[in-house]
């Protein structure tokens, strides 16, 4: 499954055959949809779209000098701009007309933009492409270079090198983009037909018409096996090949599953310990399967862990399950207080994950 637009990529003859590109899944940090902050928005409001220079996630945790070239660069254009600076610190001074945030949701800001610059990762051309703005690139690595690649051969963006981006270089490229029309149009043209994907829903799609076409031999072959339709068993199951590789990813998922749903459901926060029928009846409710197949799942996530202790056993948002040596060493004896010799000997230790510590204490 792609998880791109047909915009950036048609299936190719090399492809698996089964392959269903399904446009992007939008995603805005959880805040899509929110207000830009009224700075920014009275900003906006007070001249000309402005040029946005952002490196996305991953990239800003490594900026080197883009942002004090890009701020340059804005002045040199005598061109109004918002940086997004993630973590890091705005240069300073900034010139007239050029402010800095950490973050904004790029859905609610790349359409007022006259351009964007940024690094090319996949979430933030998606997010370029459905704004209808022309994009300068500067790829970092992974898959960067191809989009941006991609982009030029769209003529919705120019590409520029990490290494060579300067504010002089950064506005020559930008003065092509801003005044050449074929890239406003083309980038318009083209967010046009990427609005109309609805890349979530068609992966969600895609996943339930292939995971119920198998759900019949899963049924009779996997873990759950229920004429019911099982949420659980359409969506985790897979085949079972000879090796019984997928088998054991398919547990691990069920398992994962019903861990998140442990660690997070806050009506489980009651004044009594949960019983073991009792956790298993709220996943049953939560997942929608039955109270039985919820016990399943509990004991086959006990057994692997019992089996793979020997080489630390992970419980995913709770803790790590390890097993220990531990040296022979002198002691009291807490009835008579003398000096004993304790024994050498293997234990089995708990270590809670900071993230369960954080969600039982709270974050300090």
């Amino acid at each position: 499954m792609a998880l791109f637009s047909t915009v950036l990529a048609q299936p190719g003859p090399d492809w698996q055959s089964s392959t269903v590109v399904t446009g992007f899944p939008f995603y805005d940090g959880g805040i899509e949809g929110k207000p830009l902050p009224r700075e920014l928005e009275r900003f906006l409001a007070a001249g000309e779209p402005p040029i946005v220079f952002t490196l996305g996630s991953a990239a800003a945790l490594n900026p080197g000098n883009f942002y004090q070239e890009s701020a340059e660069a804005a002045r040199l254009l005598k061109r109004r701009a918002v940086l997004l600076v993630g973590q890091n610190i705005p240069p300073a001074p900034l010139p007239e007309n050029v402010v800095a945030f950490d973050y904004v949701p790029f859905s609610e800001l790349f359409a007022q933009a006259s351009a964007i610059v940024r690094q090319g990762g996949i979430g933030t051309t998606g997010q370029a492409l459905r704004a209808g703005r022309p994009m300068l690139v500067m790829p970092y690595n992974y898959d960067q270079p191809d989009s941006a690649a991609r982009l030029s051969r769209l003529s919705v963006g120019r590409t520029i090198s990490r290494k060579r981006y300067s504010a002089q270089r950064a506005a020559r490229e930008l003065t092509e983009l801003l005044t050449d029309p074929r890239y406003a149009r083309t980038s318009a043209e083209v967010a046009q037909r990427n609005r109309r994907e609805q890349g979530a829903a068609a992966a969600a799609y895609a996943l339930e018409r292939l995971l119920q076409r198998r759900r019949r031999d899963i049924a009779n072959r996997h873990l759950i096996r229920s004429n019911a339709p099982s949420p659980i068993t359409v969506r985790l199951a897979v085949d079972d090949p000879p090796s019984g590789r997928n088998v054991r990813e398919s547990r691990i998922s069920q398992f994962c599953l019903v861990l998140r749903l442990l660690s997070r459901h806050q009506s489980w926060q009651m004044a009594k310990a949960l019983t073991k029928s009792q956790i298993a009846a709220t996943i049953a409710e939560k997942v929608a399967i039955t109270k039985s197949q919820a016990v399943q799942v509990i004991e086959l996530l006990a057994d692997l862990a019992y089996k793979n202790a020997k080489n630390s056993f992970t419980l995913p948002g709770l803790g790590k399950i390890v097993l220990l040596n531990r040296k022979a060493r002198m002691g009291r004896n807490p009835a008579t207080g003398a000096t004993i010799q304790i024994p050498a000997k293997r234990v089995v230790k708990f270590r809670v994950a900071k993230a369960a510590k954080d969600a039982i204490l709270g974050k300090k």
